[in-house]
This record gives C-alpha cells, sequence and structure tokens, in this order.
C-alpha cells in the first residue's frame, strides 16, 4: 500500500483493499497485509474491534471506526448462515420496486439499488 493511500490521524488501522472479499479476507496494515484464512469477512472485523475496545488502555478516550462489507455486493452470507432462511418466504418490503418517481433527484438517480442487483444463487 502506498504512502499516500494510508489512512493518517489513526493509531492502528486495518482496512479491506477496495471492497476487499468475503471468505479469507486481505486487510492492510501499518506493517504490511493480513490474510485471514478459513474466515468469514464479518467475523474477522467485528473480532478486531471486539478486540480493539477490550484491550484498549481504559484511562484513555478511544474512537473506533469499524465498518463492514455485508452491505456490499455481491452480498455472500458465511456458509453457516447460507441456508438459513431455505424454504422461507420473506415478504418483499413496500419499497423494493419503487421508481423513486416521486423523490428527490438524489434518489432518482441513485444506480445502487437492491432490486436492480438481486441475484439468486443456491
Amino acid at each position: 500500500m502506498a504512502p499516500r493511500e494510508r489512512p493518517t490521524g489513526f493509531d492502528r488501522w486495518e482496512i479491506l483493499p477496495g471492497q476487499g472479499v468475503y471468505n479469507d479476507p486481505v486487510l492492510y496494515t501499518a506493517t504490511g497485509e493480513r490474510t485471514y484464512t478459513g474466515r468469514y469477512v464479518t467475523d474477522v472485523i467485528t473480532d478486531l474491534g471486539i478486540e480493539f475496545i477490550r484491550d484498549r488502555p481504559k484511562d484513555r478516550p478511544f474512537f473506533l471506526m469499524l465498518h463492514h462489507k455485508a452491505p456490499h455486493r455481491e452480498w455472500t452470507p458465511d456458509e453457516r448462515h447460507r441456508r438459513m432462511f431455505e424454504g422461507r418466504t420473506i415478504p418483499e418490503p413496500p419499497t423494493l420496486w419503487d421508481d423513486y418517481a416521486t423523490r428527490t433527484d438524489a434518489l432518482r438517480e441513485n444506480q445502487q439499488r437492491v432490486a436492480d442487483d438481486l441475484t439468486r444463487r443456491t
């Protein structure tokens, strides 16, 4: 990671390259790359956040930014949750197929809509 791409103002950081991957994620750190083989990215990021809070100096204030990949395409669940809703019907939210015709320009122009990108996978 080039120095200009490194987060500034943080004592510690671990970030995904781009949007990262769901399984066996690589995270960039101040000292290099770290691959979490056999792990699911949500679990890794959550564990890192918990570890930070648990191990931080208790007499000092802190600021933790913890961002998950899960809201980003291609929405791949981990194996233990992959079949969690199999055989169940989940009602669609009323706005899933909204055409945004009565909404602000920003919403009408949005190009990242779940309904447009949703695919059925097994």
